[in-house]
This record gives structure tokens, sequence and C-alpha cells, in this order.
């Protein structure tokens, strides 16, 4: 939405819909499936299960991975926003 039209949405207090990048859904569905499987894995060790422990380096490996992806790429759109 540009400038333009958002402060004309809201002088007229019209309803303003923001929209969401396709790389905020794509991460948020790959963050959400690592933080289920650290979840579950948290659950099974306090569970006394800990044989799930040996699951926990890879799926923190990821998880951090994902976060360092994310930011890059946050950063990628917002400087292609700035250029517009």
């Amino acid at each position: 939405m540009s400038i333009n039209h958002f402060i004309r949405h809201a002088a007229l207090g019209r309803r303003i819909v923001a929209t969401v990048p396709p790389i905020n859904l794509t991460a948020w569905a790959d963050l959400a499936r690592l933080a289920s499987n650290l979840n579950q894995i948290t659950k099974a060790m306090h569970g006394g299960n800990f044989a799930a422990a040996r699951l926990l380096p890879s799926t923190v490996a990821q998880l951090a991975d994902q976060v360092s992806d994310l930011r890059l790429a946050l950063i990628a759109n917002h400087d292609e926003e700035e250029e517009s």
C-alpha cells in the first residue's frame, strides 16, 4: 500500500488491511514446523524420554539456520522497499 493510499484511507476512516509478504508466510510455516519439533522433544525429555535428546542438537541447528535466513530475507526485503 502506498503512503498516499494509506493516508487517504486513514483520513476517511476506512479499514486499513496490511498485506503479508509471501516471504513472511513461508518463513512462518518453516519456523512453526521447527518450533513444533522442538516442543515435542522438550515434552518428551520432561517426561523422562531422554532418547529424544539426540534429536535436540540437529533441531536447534535447523532452527538457528531458519532464523538466520529469515533475518537476512527480511533485511533484503526492507532494502528493496526503501529503494522503491
